[in-house]
């Protein structure tokens, strides 16, 4: 069987949900992972270490691993010239190189699994989790046309699902379909062509999700995603907000619901629901 660790970028405005993200997950996630890998800014590194015995108290004897931004990529985020935060944070997605398994699975720190959820099939293959189209969003397909010269391969439904099983040699593949030779490289031109003038932006799970869905179809098994989504502007999750969506969503008999906390960068709608 296949093995692979959980790979979870966070930011303050997620920290009152990590603890449930990583509870749920270890309960849910079949087969177990090895390991919770956690990636946080620089300016809260120290605060989130400090919480690392109690989720490890809550991960079912699973390790958890404490990273910094800076101990996984050197790049100044102030060059990039759209949501700097978010990209970067994609950034951190496909290349943080902090598991010691060729797999692993990348969750959103607002993403709380509600039921078993088997991340490899019957014979071992991934699951390339999906969820339904919201159309075509020509700003993601404008990155990927430019960066690997790939349009949008599938209309039926979307990668983007707050939860991805990445291949690390698939990730390097991608780089070298692009006619790359390193993840700095990638980064660099990244960088380059991001730009919200031209509607040209990144999302990581479409540009990987349609990579391999184009170029190994016979590597993973699509598995679509019941989920719901929630939202709230510029404030916190609370546990009694946080205990609320997830009885709703448990009673709705959703797979999984995110806790959005979107900040005033975002224009788009803040409450949606995936049927």
């Amino acid at each position: 069987m296949n093995e692979y660790e959980v790979v979870i970028c966070s930011h303050p405005k997620d920290f009152t949900k990590l603890l449930k993200v990583v509870r749920f997950a270890a309960f849910n996630l079949v087969p177990s992972p090895k390991r919770f890998n956690i990636i946080v800014p620089d300016f809260a590194y120290s605060d989130v270490y400090k919480q690392r015995k109690n989720m490890e108290d809550l991960s079912l004897g699973i390790p958890i691993k404490i990273y910094s931004d800076s101990q996984i990529l050197s790049q100044d985020r102030d060059r990039i010239r759209y949501r700097k935060n978010w990209i970067f944070q994609q950034f951190l997605t496909l290349f943080n190189d902090v598991t010691d398994t060729d797999y692993y699975l990348d969750m959103k720190s607002d993403a709380i699994i509600l039921r078993p959820l088997r991340v490899f099939d019957d014979h071992g293959n991934p699951q390339l989790f999906v969820s339904r189209s919201e159309g075509y969003k020509e700003y993601y397909w404008n990155f990927s046309k430019k960066m690997i010269g790939l349009d949008q391969e599938n209309k039926e439904y979307s990668f983007i699902c707050d939860i991805m099983m990445f291949n690390k040699d698939k990730i390097n593949e991608m780089i070298k379909f692009a006619d790359l030779e390193s993840s700095d490289e990638f980064i660099e031109k990244s960088i380059d062509i991001i730009d919200e003038e031209t509607r040209t932006w990144l999302s990581e799970y479409e540009l990987y999700g349609n990579y391999v869905y184009k170029e190994h179809a016979d590597l993973y098994t699509i598995k679509k995603l019941n989920r719901l989504i929630l939202g709230v502007e510029n404030k916190q999750w609370d546990n009694h907000n946080i205990f609320h969506a997830i009885g709703r969503s448990t009673f709705e008999e959703y797979d999984m619901v995110a806790l959005n906390t979107w900040t005033t960068e975002r224009s788009e709608p803040s409450i949606e629901e995936e049927e």
